[in-house]
């Protein structure tokens, strides 16, 4: 197939997930027929609302699978021509105290789903990896080529399933791409995550609790800009293949700074905040250089933080808080805060 197309028909395992469902969403906005796999395990609750937008859309196909079921894969990526593989075990803390399921989802899947595409003769796989490859960085901005020394189970299954798709892609039978996803925000984000523990308590009249000092820092990416990174990598030229990819912004933020936006937006005044330890496996700074996904796949982040949060507090009000009236308040986020 010539560099530059995706092909009709696309795989997208866990596309019932947070960044998962946006991307069937444009993949099918482009006009692609997409078949999501999805084991639907209750990690989280409120995944089967994520397809609700597009749940009859004739191009779309559900499969609830779990992706370690091999030759069940291998049927269902038949004349399939990129697989987007974002099913995963999720959660830094999780990994903890679950290692070997999510060692078990995270590497065993990946290579079922590498075995499954081979065998079904599937053109390319893009992988989706983890900033948490890195664990505590020595220099900032981090860039591909610094060394990667995870620091928890989650970031070593991730380092692992990347050096899956290398061998894989080195074996010449299909063409890998890894992104190194920097701290995804958006609407529809996981329940655990920063920004969604930050609403659930703001909006029930529970004080936000920030781990740590809340000053450590972030490099926070929209879920669309991810978005726009997988499908710039599902047509990249042949450079891209075999490599892997930050995906990130470039730009670090405060915990702190990021929730007071999500303060602002909903109206609120100062909130009183309560501190918890910091969580293990979780590095003080975090920055990332995306310039090799500039220079190979053309991509940048072009959604600021602001810009950003204002969505998600917005999506979060029209599903969360229906009764609530009127728009976001018409105003800047306060500048001065950290």
């Amino acid at each position: 197939m010539p560099d530059g197309e995706i092909g009709n028909l696309v795989a997208v395992t866990g596309g019932a997930g947070f960044i998962g469902s946006h991307l069937v969403e444009a993949l099918l906005a482009e006009g692609h027929r997409v078949r999501v796999i999805d084991n639907f395990e209750p990690y989280y609750d409120g995944k089967e609302a994520n397809l609700t937008a597009v749940a009859n859309h004739p191009s779309l196909t559900m499969d609830r699978l779990d992706v370690r079921e091999t030759a069940a894969l291998e049927k269902i990526f038949r004349d399939v021509d990129v697989v987007f593989h974002l099913a995963a075990q999720p959660g830094v803390r999780f990994s903890f105290d679950h290692t070997e399921k999510t060692r078990s989802i995270n590497v065993d899947g990946t290579r079922s789903v590498l075995d499954a595409a081979v065998g079904a003769g599937v053109r390319r796989l893009i992988f989706t990896s983890s900033s948490s490859v890195y664990g505590f960085l020595e220099k900032l901005p981090v860039s591909e080529i610094q060394r990667t020394r995870p620091i928890s189970p989650y970031g070593e299954s991730k380092l692992e399933g990347e050096r899956l798709c290398r061998a894989y892609c080195d074996s010449g039978k299909i063409e890998t791409i890894a992104f190194r996803l920097f701290s995804v925000f958006g609407p529809r984000q996981r329940p655990d995550m920063t920004g969604t523990r930050f609403l659930e308590r703001l909006t029930s009249s529970s004080a936000p609790l920030v781990t740590g000092d809340g000053l450590q820092t972030r490099d926070f990416t929209f879920v669309s800009d991810a978005v726009a990174a997988f499908l710039a990598a599902a047509r990249a030229d042949g450079r891209a293949v075999g490599e892997a990819f930050n995906i990130g912004t470039g730009r670090e933020a405060t915990v702190r700074r990021f929730l007071s936006l999500i303060v602002d937006f909903l109206g609120r005044e100062d909130s009183a905040v309560e501190f918890a330890e910091s969580g293990r496996g979780e590095p003080g700074r975090m920055r990332c250089d995306a310039r090799k996904a500039a220079l190979v796949l053309d991509w940048r982040a072009v959604v600021g933080l602001e810009e950003g949060v204002r969505q998600q507090v917005e999506w979060w009000v029209k599903e969360r808080m229906p009764g609530r009236a009127g728009p976001l308040p018409d105003k800047d986020p306060s500048p001065q805060r950290t």
